[in-house]
């Protein structure tokens, strides 16, 4: 029989309560002591570029006579100067900057009144301002999705949910981890339109509801232009058949529909058109530069979903469960299985298009987790419909792998450093990163791969899709062009508690001509300055064709009783100066 004593009244503040006390808690801890000014500080690179509106609107006034100097390069270059021009220049829009507004304000006027440095709004308390905006974003969408949960599930079953969402996915990491990245506010707004959508949708005379909806979505589609792809969902939820998507069609084109949407999709846009002015004098221009939708007609499904390089699956094995409640609500024909469904696949296919599937530094695939709310709604419906009275074996086993997966993702959150550095399948550097987490028991041999697919690995190196040997770029060379170090380590890290004896190398060389390329793959080895191993090999093999890619195997003889903590760099040397590509390097040693 099922329980029916309802969970008390109280228990609703105390469990958000708790949530936002225990993420504020891991937050501080885990930025404790790393720093200002560096990849491990909340204001770098593109998280910069979300955060200059603020100082530069309420500091500087767009003015950068006003600004620090050099600010932008302290921070990363997400945001950069213009000199020549007086320009403040950050391709990213104003979204998540106004939704801390509120937070920067409030530390605008703390640091003022108690007299403590402001650092032009760079000082370390607004770098903790941006950690607890974050989680007070995250404990409100959660608050929001679990409002919007118990319109078709128990007040249990929407507790779970929400509270495995936290600690089951990559959620967490842009919670408490990499706090000024725009997902966790994507994620608030995302689950406030379909909170107030679900309001208004069940009692139109509550317009008010489809305002807040349409500002909900505007402003996240202003922070992630592919976040329209969220706007089917005014038809589609909760739409059973062909006669309900009719009525519903003709709801939601009513003229105050439109003309509210608009309206407020334009005023919500109006002071990002003002800032392009403000930058090229136009009212718009396209930020991103050559940065496109590249792969429409190649997707890399595989590779996003399960690739060592921020596969969704392979960093958030909890999605799993998603994709199972998806087909469960669908075998039993409950509503909204399929508009999960084909919701999924549908995102899936726009970000395997984007010309970096993998998103840059990202923990997982972080693109999704704004689009949680929606896909929570089979993993609600896979917890309800799991009873520990019928099926004991089914909901023991989905217990348990929910235990597991959520051990997994916050073990990996803490023991991930903001990018992987290895390949699109490398599956030995991936054990490592799980050896690292206490994810796996045994220390992998050390192997290295580079197949110039991941931009972390490339060392400034220039990459191009003109050829390629596996994906879609190669390593280019030519005449501008003399040194690329591609690798640097430590030799204690290659072989643990052994001494390497060996570096076996391999990698693969495209000629554009007959003619030798004159280039040679390096091994350098040196200890405070001192060199003490400097060893080449050439390039060039004999019968090497052009315009073919071919093999070229170099092991290098590592000195005994060497330092193992010397600097050890494997690079390519392109004495000629000559035009040629290189493709899936790999390093062993022995």
């Amino acid at each position: 029989m099922e329980m029916k004593k309802a969970i008390p009244a109280w228990f609703q503040p105390v469990f958000f309560l708790v949530i936002l006390v225990t993420a504020l808690l891991l937050t501080c801890n885990f930025h404790k002591g790393k720093g200002y000014f560096n990849w491990r500080s909340e204001i770098w690179t593109d998280r910069a570029g979300y955060y200059i509106y603020l100082p530069a609107t309420l500091y500087y006034h767009w003015d950068l006579k006003q600004c620090p100097p050099e600010m932008d390069g302290k921070t990363g270059y997400g945001f950069t100067y213009d000199y020549p021009n007086n320009k403040i220049y950050t391709k990213y829009t104003y979204g998540v900057a106004f939704l801390l507004s509120p937070f920067f304000v409030a530390v605008h006027y703390i640091t003022k009144i108690s007299g403590m440095p402001q650092d032009w709004a760079f000082a370390p308390i607004y770098h903790h301002m941006v950690d607890v905006g974050a989680v007070v974003y995250m404990v409100l969408g959660l608050f929001l999705l679990f409002r919007f949960l118990r319109m078709y599930f128990r007040e249990l079953t929407s507790y779970l949910t929400v509270l495995l969402l936290f600690a089951g996915t990559n959620l967490f990491y842009y919670s408490i981890v990499d706090t000024l990245m725009s997902h966790v506010y994507s994620f608030f707004l995302i689950a406030l339109f379909l909170y107030c959508l679900k309001l208004y949708l069940g009692n139109p005379s509550k317009y008010l509801c489809f305002i807040i909806a349409s500002f909900a979505v505007s402003l996240a589609i202003l922070i992630r232009p592919t976040s329209m792809v969220i706007l089917p969902v005014f038809l589609l939820l909760d739409v059973k058949n062909r006669a309900d998507l009719a009525e519903r069609l003709k709801f939601i084109l009513r003229p105050r529909h439109i003309a509210g949407f608009l309206l407020i999709l334009f005023l919500v846009w109006v002071p990002q058109l003002l800032y392009d002015h403000y930058l090229t004098g136009r009212y718009f221009c396209f930020t991103y530069g050559n940065e496109a939708f590249a792969n429409l007609l190649a997707p890399r499904l595989p590779e996003v979903w399960l690739s060592t390089l921020n596969g969704l699956f392979t960093y958030t094995p909890m999605m799993i469960l998603f994709i199972a409640g998806m087909i469960m609500m669908i075998r039993r024909n409950a509503a909204n299985g399929w508009l999960c469904l084909l919701f999924f696949l549908g995102i899936s296919y726009v970000f395997s298009s984007w010309w970096c599937w993998y998103f840059g530094c990202s923990f997982g695939q972080r693109s999704y987790i704004e689009y949680f709310p929606l896909l929570s709604l089979p993993f609600a419906f896979l917890i309800e419909n799991t009873g520990f009275r019928r099926k004991k074996v089914r909901a023991a086993c989905i217990t348990l792998l929910i235990l597991l997966f959520s051990w997994f993702n916050i073990n990996l959150s803490y023991a991930y450093e903001e990018c992987f550095f290895g390949s699109v399948w490398d599956w030995n550097q991936y054990t490592r990163l799980l050896y690292k987490a206490n994810l796996w028991p045994v220390k992998p041999f050390f192997s290295y791969r580079n197949d110039f697919e991941n931009m972390a690995m490339n060392n400034g190196g220039k990459t191009t899709p003109l050829v390629s040997r596996s994906g879609d770029n190669s390593l280019l060379f030519n005449p501008s062009l003399e040194f690329n170090s591609t690798f640097f380590e430590y030799p204690a890290n290659l072989a643990g508690d052994s001494a390497v004896r060996k570096l076996k190398v391999n990698l693969y060389v495209f000629k554009t001509s007959q003619s030798a390329t004159g280039a040679f793959i390096v091994c350098d080895i040196k200890k405070d300055g001192k060199q003490i191993l400097y060893e080449s090999r050439p390039l060039d093999v004999p019968m090497a064709r052009a315009r073919q890619w071919y093999a070229v195997p170099a092991n290098f003889d590592i000195p005994k009783d060497m330092d193992p903590w010397a600097e050890l760099r494997v690079y390519i040397w392109n004495r000629a100066r000559t035009t040629f590509y290189v493709d899936d390097l790999e390093i062993n040693s022995d």
